[in-house]
């Protein structure tokens, strides 16, 4: 009697040990899983930030050349060459516009993110080449505050 209840004692402890392995090794699979999912989005936001920053500077810049061939001759070739750049600036200013809201939740960053495309594309409206000028340095602050806006929040992750 005495063996059947110290195999009865074996088997359970073995099995409560197995058990607590088990257990154990799900929950850090379940942490390294997130750890990873938490870094492999820090990696995109990374990458989408600073994509978007990069358009929006390259808009700012087809912006201002189109202003430049503008005041030379509204209708040469290097003009709509311009305008062309510009067309194509600002998709890529808008993608990646939409590809920032699509990855954060955070309002201050879309928030800064509109503004400093908002901006880039207000240049076009703009009634002299000194008003250009004007708004560039705005644009690039506007850039750089969503940069460093989205820099806190990535190191945040």
């Amino acid at each position: 009697m005495s063996a059947i209840v110290t195999s009865i004692i074996a088997v359970t402890g073995t099995l409560l040990g197995s058990l607590m392995t088990y257990l154990l090794q799900r929950r850090s699979i379940e942490r390294s899983e997130r750890f990873a999912r938490t870094e492999r989005l820090r990696g995109e936001q990374i990458k989408i930030y600073s994509d978007f920053a990069r358009m929006v500077l390259d808009f700012r810049r087809a912006q201002r050349r189109a202003w430049a061939e503008r005041a030379k001759d509204k209708n040469s070739e290097a003009f709509r060459t311009a305008e062309d750049e510009v067309l194509r600036a600002r998709a890529a200013g808008w993608t990646a516009l939409y590809q920032v809201e699509l990855i954060t939740e955070d309002a201050e960053i879309r928030r800064l993110a509109n503004r400093a495309m908002e901006l880039a594309g207000s240049m076009n409206k703009a009634e002299s080449t000194d008003a250009v000028k004007a708004l560039t340095p705005e644009v690039r602050a506007a850039v750089e505050s969503f940069v460093r806006t989205a820099g806190v929040i990535v190191r945040k992750v």
